[in-house]
């Protein structure tokens, strides 16, 4: 495999495979003339190598809901002007300046 192939394969750019073979933290390639050269079965090994480790996670059901999505009592939800223009700060902002004083 040449290193335009090893990039497609990998899907990263070329000069992300150079920057990790110039580290030395890439599969060894083999020097033919002036290409580098890999061998599919090596990529796939390096692949397997550096593979994370899998964690098992929560499996959550359908009919639960998140507590953090939901409002139970409507006195607790937020009012459409907070959902529509976001959280303001008690200080100035921008929408307090003076337009006058430009």
């Amino acid at each position: 495999m040449t290193i335009d192939e090893v990039a497609a394969e990998l899907r990263v750019s070329v000069p992300t495979v150079r920057w990790l073979r110039q580290g030395g933290r890439f599969a060894p390639a083999v020097r033919v003339g002036r290409r580098l050269l890999w061998d599919r079965d090596v990529i796939t090994d390096w692949i397997d190598q550096h593979r994370e480790p899998t964690v098992a996670r929560k499996t959550v059901s359908s009919t639960a809901k998140s507590p953090h999505l939901s409002f139970p009592d409507p006195r607790h939800a937020p009012t459409r002007a907070v959902r529509a223009e976001g959280f303001r700060g008690t200080g100035p902002g921008p929408h307090d300046l003076d337009q006058g004083s430009r």
